[in-house]
């Protein structure tokens, strides 16, 4: 049976990553600055529903197709359509391009992608990890000890010349971690009672405000969390981590409200199919631009970011019909539809 709190807790991420994106003023933008440890969570969450008994090598194959393919597919297409007519913007350099299907900077956008797959990658890893410790006490207490050497590395990394292992540590490494921990604790979530949940949530809510409160003392200013986002650090993820699990307790009473507002069946697509909506928004980004008013840009590209993806996803449902084997059905289906 589908879990609907998981569609809507990845609703509320892809509105709110494609919420960054249109330069809200800066206290929506602080507000809304939960988003990607939002959905890692959600992809600890979602784990224990689909794990199978299969190989790494299986499991590493199977994650590359929903993750990477989609997004090689529709870096062609939006690269193809920018060779062709120079619109909504002149093609990139060669260095962008090739960074972009590498996940790293390039055009922006699909730097988020490399996340989910580190991230998919360590899950195997970390879900063993969560068997292998059923004290939910000695799990979160070694959620904690990890994290703590990890900020202890970035802190002894600063230091590093620049070279081959900085690079490794910043582009892998420090998101990796941080980021597999907070997958951890979505796998775990599941298992705590809701006075246990309320507790971590709190402790996270003491952690972003004792970050604030020094900042607010030693440099006389508020800083935004977004500072403290590349690497992701105690500041930036103490306030995430805050707004990911209050959402979590509460789904439920958002889902009823979606019930009412009669949303439940856009909620549901839109967490069905995140990666295609998130995929066509970088091109309406472009393409609904010259908009003055955030909100306006905002809404008009997600509109027809969701458009074009049920557009297409109806597509392929036709499509599918048509396909002889299962095997070749799975694949148009894991490619362009998700």
């Amino acid at each position: 049976m589908r879990d609907t709190r998981i569609d809507f807790l990845r609703f509320t991420g892809l509105m709110m990553i494609i919420l960054a994106h249109v330069y809200p003023p800066p206290w929506l933008f602080q507000l809304r600055n939960f988003d990607v440890p939002l959905m890692v969570f959600i992809s600890g969450l979602s784990y224990r529903l689909s794990v199978k008994d299969e190989s790494y090598g299986s499991y590493v194959w199977a994650r590359v197709q929903r993750l990477v393919f989609p997004v090689w597919i529709f870096l062609t297409c939006y690269f193809v359509l920018l060779a062709a007519t120079a619109w909504p913007v002149e093609l990139p350099s060669l260095e962008k391009v090739w960074r972009s299907y590498a996940l790293l900077d390039g055009i922006g956008y699909v730097w988020v992608i490399r996340i989910f797959l580190l991230v998919a990658l360590l899950g195997p890893l970390v879900y063993r990890w969560h068997l292998a410790m059923p004290s939910h006490r000695h799990y979160l207490l070694s959620v904690l000890a990890a994290y703590v050497l990890y900020e202890f590395i970035v802190w002894q990394a600063a230091g590093l010349p620049a070279g081959l292992t900085k690079d490794l540590l910043q582009q892998v490494v420090f998101y990796a971690v941080p980021y597999a921990l907070v997958f951890a604790l979505g796998l775990r979530i599941p298992d705590l009672s809701t006075k246990a949940v309320l507790a971590l949530g709190l402790l996270f809510v003491a952690t972003y405000l004792a970050y604030l409160g020094y900042h607010q003392l030693a440099l006389g200013n508020w800083l935004p969390t977004q500072k403290f986002k590349y690497p992701p650090t105690a500041y930036y993820l103490g306030f995430a981590l805050m707004m990911a699990i209050g959402l979590y307790l509460t789904a439920n009473q958002w889902m009823q409200l979606c019930d009412r507002m009669r949303l439940t069946p856009l909620v549901l697509f839109v967490g069905s199919n995140s990666i295609w909506i998130y995929l066509w928004h970088i091109l309406f980004l472009q393409v609904f631009k010259p908009v003055d008013d955030y909100r306006l840009w905002y809404w008009s590209v997600f509109a027809a970011a969701a458009l074009l993806t049920y557009a297409q996803v109806w597509l392929v449902q036709q499509w599918l019909a048509r396909l002889t084997t299962k095997k070749s059905q799975r694949l148009v289906r894991t490619l362009l539809t998700g």
